[in-house]
């Protein structure tokens, strides 16, 4: 059970750096700047990267469905630890599960956005790589929180 909890706080704090990072990059997407402090060389940027075309998905900027995201990472977090003690065992594992599909979305959108920086753009922006790198520990969090038995 205290795994668990440490499991918790780790997701909590991962969220909070996935929602820090796309709250920074969806501003310099709407605020463009000719370079920003993760503009290394053309292969290292973060402006390479937020003005390319793959920037937007159906006119919206991918920042903001980061946003999006890890707020609702963050809700799940915190508003079940408040509930714990009133959602039946089934349904928790409902919950559970439920979240480790909302997280497999998030890693398949990532690995998404990852492929093109490698393959597409050939540029790293190393805050979305930070980013995708949070996204996968917290869905391997998940997943481990989902398998334990109550």
């Amino acid at each position: 059970m205290k795994t668990e909890r440490v499991f918790h706080y780790v997701i909590l704090v991962l969220a909070a750096i996935g929602l820090a990072l796309s709250l920074y990059l969806f501003n310099m997407h709407l605020n463009p700047v000719d370079s920003s402090f993760c503009d290394i060389n053309a292969k290292v940027s973060c402006n390479v990267v937020d003005q390319s075309p793959y920037s937007e998905l159906f006119g919206v900027p991918v920042s903001l469905f980061g946003i999006i995201y890890w707020f609702g990472v963050l809700c799940v977090v915190l508003i079940p630890q408040r509930l714990t003690k009133l959602i039946a065992l089934g349904d928790r594992k409902l919950f559970q599960q439920a979240f480790v599909a909302y997280m497999i979305l998030g890693f398949l959108f990532s690995l998404y956005l990852t492929f093109i920086q490698a393959f597409v753009l050939h540029a790293w922006c190393p805050l979305c790589v930070l980013d995708a790198f949070a996204v996968t520990i917290t869905l391997v969090l998940a997943i481990i929180l989902a398998r334990v038995k109550y």
